[in-house]
């Protein structure tokens, strides 16, 4: 199975915090530049699908998407640089949503204090994987949930070989699919840092290969 990972292109949140105050996080939208982040994700895609000549194997994907508002707009310009005929479909999967941050996009507040103090501390030694923000979930869950996924995926390649796989979603969640897939340890989820917006990571046939397009240091 090749699955390509893509992050969302940038949004709102990440250039303003203080979006989240306003705005549920669902519904928080790509600016301008996460547009074209994600049109040159597609663009990249685009030429790697004329790189492999035609191999039909290669040339054949379902696209799996994250339901909040930032990751449908990435795919909508991803798949809009992408020929028709090399996409199979377009699905959205609840299982691949952001992490559920709660009382930490609160702003200010006594509470909101004594969460980042606990969140901190759990960082600061190590278990930031662990730690559950009150009204949310830990990076735990999220690995949790998107394990639930990979059901899915391997029945789909198993009874209709669908091998070829495109998701778009985020930061937490493609880490947690990493980690996940390939059996890491938990620490691996801190050092591997968050991807950059707009950016691609590849496992193949089991073998992470990282980035393709768009890394941390491109």
């Amino acid at each position: 199975m090749r699955i390509y990972l893509v992050r969302h292109g940038e949004s709102a949140g990440n250039v303003d915090k203080t979006v989240y105050q306003t705005v549920a996080d669902h519904a928080v939208p790509l600016t301008d530049k996460g547009r074209e982040q994600a049109r040159a994700a597609g663009d990249w895609f685009s030429d790697y699908l004329g790189r492999v000549n035609g191999r039909t194997e290669l040339t054949n994907y379902r696209v799996w998407v994250s339901p909040y508002d930032r990751a449908r707009q990435t795919a909508d310009e991803f798949i809009s640089r992408v020929p028709e005929a090399n996409i199979h479909d377009r699905r959205e999967h609840l299982l691949l949503a952001e992490q559920q941050f709660g009382a930490l996009n609160d702003g200010e507040g006594d509470h909101v204090a004594q969460i980042k103090a606990a969140y901190k501390r759990d960082k600061d030694h190590g278990g930031r994987l662990f730690n559950r923000p009150w009204g949310g979930e830990s990076r735990f869950d999220v690995c949790v949930r998107v394990h639930q996924m990979f059901g899915t995926l391997h029945r789909d390649a198993a009874r209709h070989n669908i091998n070829n796989l495109i998701i778009v979603a985020h930061g937490t969640t493609i880490r947690s699919i990493v980690m996940m897939w390939m059996h890491y340890d938990y620490e691996w989820f801190d050092t591997a840092g968050n991807p950059p917006n707009g950016s691609i990571q590849l496992i193949e046939y089991g073998n992470y290969r990282g980035y393709v397009h768009g890394g941390p240091k491109d």
